[in-house]
């Protein structure tokens, strides 16, 4: 049961006002998606908050709880109704479909590999490296979904602070890609005993982070144009964009620079 810190702890009412509920969620540890309450508890509440349990430093609602849990669901790839206690079945049912989308996005990103085998052939140590590449996109990317949801959830992210939110996050990927490509770099270089290896790395580490910190602000911002829940396929697409920069970014430099890795 989600749970919202009460500051007032001789409360007795078991309703609680809107307002109220608003002002906790913003000073609570729930998650952000808590504070998106579902149109039927909108309607039937207009004011008020129904309260299941109450202590002296805790309230429940189960509209909140059930919010909580179905955007959690959605984003960890699972069916909205699964529950800990749902059936072999049941849990079957909800899982193997957004296990066949992963399938096929993993599909995609690995096409992308399949076009620079002969790179990979030539350069084996490349293999080794790829996947961390991806990987810290995959990681940036989330950062900013994660936020960004957040902005539309709550609606913190409008037209008036979009390109200031935007700003921002180009400029988190562009720092955070210098910092972790610098690193990346340096481990390349001692691995393949190449200083160009390191730069190809370093120098794809850089433009996937920034493609990542786009891709996590613009995909959830479009799926909410198009009146999709940002959290129902956001870290799919993501990932699945992540993924296959990161490889063509990696790779592609590879082939470029190969006269320097051989």
């Amino acid at each position: 049961m989600t749970k919202i810190k009460n500051t007032k702890k001789g409360m007795a009412k078991k309703t609680l006002s809107m307002s109220l509920v608003v002002a906790m969620l913003a000073t609570s540890n729930v998650p952000v998606w808590a504070a998106e309450f579902s149109d039927d508890f909108d309607a039937a509440v207009a004011t008020e908050a129904p309260v299941t349990e109450f202590s002296d430093n805790t309230i429940e609602t189960p509209a909140i709880e059930e919010e909580t849990t179905e955007d959690m669901n959605l984003l960890g790839g699972v069916g909205s109704e699964e529950r800990l206690d749902s059936t072999l079945t049941e849990s079957f049912k909800n899982r193997i479909p957004w296990l066949i989308v992963n399938l096929f996005t993993a599909i995609m990103a690995s096409s992308v590999v399949s076009v620079f085998e002969g790179t990979i052939a030539k350069v084996v140590a490349l293999a080794t490296i790829s996947p961390i590449i991806t990987g810290m996109g995959g990681n940036a990317g989330t950062q900013t979904l994660t936020i960004v949801v957040r902005g539309l959830s709550l609606g913190e992210l409008d037209k008036e602070n979009a390109r200031k939110v935007l700003l921002k996050e180009i400029g988190l990927g562009i720092l955070n890609g210098v910092i972790i490509g610098a690193l990346v770099s340096l481990g390349a270089w001692f691995f393949a005993g190449n200083p160009w290896f390191g730069v190809v790395a370093g120098l794809a580490m850089i433009c996937n982070m920034v493609i990542a910190t786009l891709a996590g602000y613009f995909v959830p911002v479009i799926l909410d144009r198009l009146h999709v829940d940002p959290a129902l396929a956001s870290g799919v697409f993501v990932t699945t964009f992540t993924d296959m920069f990161g490889f063509f970014a990696f790779l592609g430099l590879a082939t470029i620079l190969m006269t320097h890795l051989i």
